[in-house]
This record gives structure tokens, C-alpha cells and sequence, in this order.
């Protein structure tokens, strides 16, 4: 038996997606991607433990998530790649607005929307 490994799709893509939705990026690149890996790579058990596996285990991931979110939203800002420039001048900014963004737990609010639309304009 083969295992495939969901590296992508469990560590990466959600954090991807939610720091373009919340920096408001137009374009989706190869550096944010990077950035993303550098972000997991800080979370590898490996780095403490040689004989440790490569990913880490589910559940630190809401954590992961936010921080692989926060770097790609400070790489679309970097390029130029969001409209939000003026509306995100820090990270604590940013950082709030994905803390609302991504919480499975509650349901969206008013404070969520007001934000997000401060942001997309």
C-alpha cells in the first residue's frame, strides 16, 4: 500500500485561500506559495526530532492555518497584489481580521462583514 500524503490540502490550501480572501489579492503566485511552505516548514516535528515525522500532527492546524494566511496576505501586499494596501498597514490589522475570518465555531457577524468589506473595497 502506497500513502499519499495531503500535505496540500490539509496544511496549505486553506491558509492559502483565506490570506487572498482577506488581503483582497487579484493574483495568486509562486511566492506565496513559498512563503506558505516556509510557514509549515517551522511546524515539522523533524526540527526537534530527526527521527520525527516531516508534517505535524492536526492539532495545532487552526494555528498553522492563520499563520500560513497571514504570510500570504503580507506577500500580496508586498507585490502589490491587493487593493487593501491602505486598509492593512500592520500585522496586527490583518491578524485580527483572520482571527474572525476563521473561527469554525461561530457564524459570521456584522464585525466580520464590516471588515471584510473594509478590506475588498
Amino acid at each position: 500500500m502506497i500513502r499519499i500524503g495531503q500535505c496540500n490540502n490539509v496544511f496549505i490550501f486553506p491558509g492559502v485561500g483565506l490570506g487572498i480572501i482577506a488581503s483582497g489579492s487579484h493574483r495568486v503566485t509562486d511566492a506565496m506559495f513559498s512563503a506558505a511552505a516556509r510557514v509549515l516548514s517551522e511546524f515539522s516535528p523533524a526540527l526537534k526530532d530527526p527521527d520525527g515525522p516531516l508534517f505535524p500532527p492536526l492539532e495545532p492546524l487552526r494555528d498553522i492555518s492563520y499563520r500560513v494566511a497571514l504570510a500570504v496576505g503580507t506577500e500580496a501586499i508586498r507585490y502589490g497584489l491587493t487593493r487593501a494596501m491602505m486598509w492593512i498597514s500592520n500585522s496586527r490589522v490583518f491578524g485580527s481580521l483572520l482571527l474572525d475570518l476563521f473561527d469554525p465555531g461561530t457564524k459570521p457577524s456584522t464585525h466580520f462583514s464590516l471588515k471584510l468589506c473594509l478590506i475588498v473595497l
